[in-house]
């Protein structure tokens, strides 16, 4: 049981932590986004190329 109350950890930070840091945190602006997602947009695009041609 003592197991249960103890806070999750990921990546080095508890849960509470990272709650913390995502209410507080200022909101991505928006070309930011979308520069993000068009990189990480090319990289499954190379990643379902590699895997269909196994």
């Amino acid at each position: 049981m003592s197991r249960s109350t103890r806070p999750r950890t990921r990546a080095g930070i508890s849960s509470s932590t990272a709650e913390l840091m995502a209410a507080y945190s200022p909101p991505i602006p928006a070309p930011v986004r979308n520069r993000v997602r068009k990189k990480n947009h090319g990289v499954h695009e190379n990643a379902v190329a590699v895997v269909a041609t196994m």
